[in-house]
């Protein structure tokens, strides 16, 4: 793999947070002034800007690149400063309400903290911007952001066609892409540069987006939400070495910010004012589902259950003249709104569960999947916060998103495959107990945001006890407790996590998906093929990199999808090239060039498809079939040739 360190990118680290800053900031400030609370949704807004512009770009048969999202940025300002002043004379935006300068700055502390803790971490996992991942979902990913760079078109459509779907959530590959273009750097480069702004910027910076909105601005549970949202492995590390899920990541990056978006339109001062509201919510929401479309339904999920909790809390405690039967009706419109919702989303996949319900439950609670190492620091901070967020005032608005979580993730995780209440309420997210796991993540750090919270305050009331000396006091407790939640954020399960991150990132010298034998044959097709060269190969063990990593076309670029007949025939006789003349038939007809034959080992689980490549196989050099590259035993690269003079004849 290519040896590039950090510093190397730089320029494309540089283009990256201009892409994931610029856009979204620009048009907060636009619709809302200086507001801290909307700027910190800001990152995520500018994926929602970057997926729309990128679908919109496509439609239209616009180049997708940096000026493209420009323009369209400009064009999304002049509409939010517009609606602003729409708001302004109607005086519904009431008087402009400043946070106070310590909630500001514990707010930008605490964002600066969680983006260098993460950013330690996922550089650390990365292993470097040139080095990629050897799994299933990055050979589509890698090969989709390639796609996207040389044909300047990264719309929802033109990304599944490289999976021979007609529709793919484009949210990360726009940004990859545009990231890639703007910076001139190879597709690799730019994907590690993306995951890591999205896991050290776009989550912490979302995710304060929501503690400032559910715990009222308060400066210490800033500081904390920043920070601890780098302890969980399941936001923002998890995607990293599972899958790799990087829409899963982008999306869920998103969620906090979007369903804070939400909260912010039950905030608004007036009609027009809540149209506003509206409109970012509306944006941010449509923006996480092109990230994943598993995103989307978190937001409405986290949503609904805040407002119901919300709304029998007020009727119940007589805070609301609503009666009770006009709650049961809301309530059962929106169960029935999301039962629809979640019916509409069925995915029909099954992943496998972890364990019994007890042990998924216990990992749930100590936020420590499949069996990885507890951290007993952050359990800690979630313990005194199950105890405690029943005082704060937003406790429905934490409460019921978490409780629903942990349910949908005990009941996936837990329950056996065949069980009807899991595949009713877990398969729109695969029945996969690592994105279930995700969710509940998300849910959590609030949690241990409150506990961080209730141990601070303890602190400050044993701190009022000292008699002298006092101030000084409080200044070393305070840079004691950010060192103790930074502590947190670097414990054992995260850990876990980096090094899982590490193994997939490791070609083994045999016996994997790719080995390190294949993947130096493949980063030598720019010098041992032609440049318009088409390979064929079994993608199944791993051929289908390729194209992402030499930039020479392959018949497939993803494991799934359909062949032609041609492409079919190929697949089952090319090692009968020299006795069947209907092989260099196929061979012209297809227009392929060169074979790759990457021995026996493929993936090592079931991928749904029934396609086989015996014809890819143990090939043997011949009067069509040139060796042209071998590296160790197994990885065998071939030029087919004299096939244009058979296939006249």
């Amino acid at each position: 793999m290519d040896a590039v360190e950090w510093v190397d990118a730089l320029p494309a680290l540089a283009a990256g947070l201009g892409v994931l800053i610029v856009p979204g900031a620009a048009v907060v400030v636009c619709g809302w002034g200086l507001s801290l609370k909307r700027l910190l949704a800001a990152p995520a807004l500018s994926i929602a800007i970057a997926a729309v512009g990128a679908t919109l770009a496509g439609a239209a048969g616009v180049a997708w690149n940096a000026l493209t999202l420009a323009a369209f940025s400009l064009i999304l300002m002049g509409v939010a400063y517009g609606v602003r002043r729409y708001v302004r004379a109607s005086g519904d935006a009431g008087v402009p309400q400043h946070a106070p300068v310590a909630a500001r700055a514990a707010a930008l502390v605490g964002l600066a903290l969680g983006a260098t803790v993460i950013g330690w971490h996922v550089s650390q996992g990365l292993m470097g911007p040139g080095v990629f991942s050897f799994t299933y979902d990055d050979t589509v990913h890698l090969n989709a952001v390639r796609w996207a760079m040389e044909h300047h078109d990264a719309s929802p459509w033109f990304i599944g066609s490289v999976s021979k779907i007609g529709f793919y959530p484009n949210g990360w590959h726009s940004v990859a892409s545009v990231i890639g273009l703007a910076a001139s750097v190879q597709p690799i480069v730019a994907i590690n540069v993306t995951n890591l702004l999205i896991a050290a910027l776009v989550w912490p910076a979302s995710m304060l987006a929501l503690v400032w909105t559910l715990l009222r601005r308060r400066p210490a549970a800033l500081v904390a939400g920043g920070v601890l949202a780098g302890a969980f492995v399941g936001v923002p590390y998890s995607f990293l070495f599972f899958g790799t899920l990087y829409p899963n990541l982008t999306g869920y990056a998103m969620v906090p910010a979007a369903v804070a978006s939400a909260l912010w339109v039950g905030e608004a001062s007036g009609p027009r004012d809540r149209l506003r509201a509206l409109v970012l919510a509306v944006g941010l929401a449509g923006g996480t589902g092109l990230a994943h479309p598993n995103a989307f339904l978190v937001v409405v999920a986290f949503v609904a259950f805040i407002v119901v909790a919300r709304l029998w809390t007020d009727v119940v405690r007589g805070r609301s003249s609503m009666s009770t039967r006009r709650a049961w009706f809301i309530t059962g419109a929106i169960a029935a709104a999301g039962g629809v919702l979640w019916l509409a989303t069925r995915t029909h996949w099954d992943w496998p569960s972890w364990g019994g319900p007890a042990r998924e439950l216990w990992e749930g609670l100590a936020a420590a999947p499949y069996r990885m190492p507890v951290s007993i620091a952050l359990l800690v901070l979630l313990v005194i916060g199950y105890a405690s967020v029943g005082r704060v005032r937003e406790a429905p608005a934490l409460i019921a998103p978490f409780a629903a979580a942990l349910v949908l993730f005990v009941v996936g995780a837990g329950f056996a495959s065949e069980n009807i209440l899991r595949n009713i309420i877990a398969d729109p997210f695969y029945n996969d107990p690592w994105r279930l796991f995700a969710i509940l993540s998300i849910s959590q750090v609030p949690i241990a945001v409150v506990g961080a919270v209730t141990v601070w305050d303890l602190g400050l009331r044993l701190l009022a006890r000292v008699p002298r000396g006092r101030e000084a006091l409080t200044r070393i407790v305070v840079v004691a407790g950010v060192g103790a939640l930074v502590l947190v954020a670097n414990g054992p399960t995260v850990a876990a996590g980096v090094s899982s991150m590490q193994s997939v990132r490791t070609p083994p010298a045999t016996g994997g998906y790719v080995t390190a034998d294949e993947l130096a044959l493949m980063e030598r097709l720019d010098r041992t093929t032609d440049s318009d060269a088409l390979l064929i190969g079994d993608p199944q063990t791993g051929t289908a990199f390729a194209y992402g990593i030499s930039g020479r076309h392959v018949v497939e670029m993803h494991i799934l999808g359909d062949l032609t007949a041609d492409e079919q025939y190929l697949s089952q006789h090319l090692g009968q090239i020299d006795s069947d003349p209907r092989v260099c038939q196929a061979v012209t007809a297809v227009g392929v060039s060169y074979a790759l034959d990457f021995g026996a080992v493929r993936l090592d689980f079931d991928l749904g498809t029934d396609k086989t490549y015996p014809g890819l196989h143990d090939l043997t050099p011949g009067e069509h079939l040139q060796l042209v590259d071998q590296e160790g035993p197994d990885a065998r690269l071939f030029r087919i040739v004299g096939c244009d003079a058979r296939a006249a004849a």
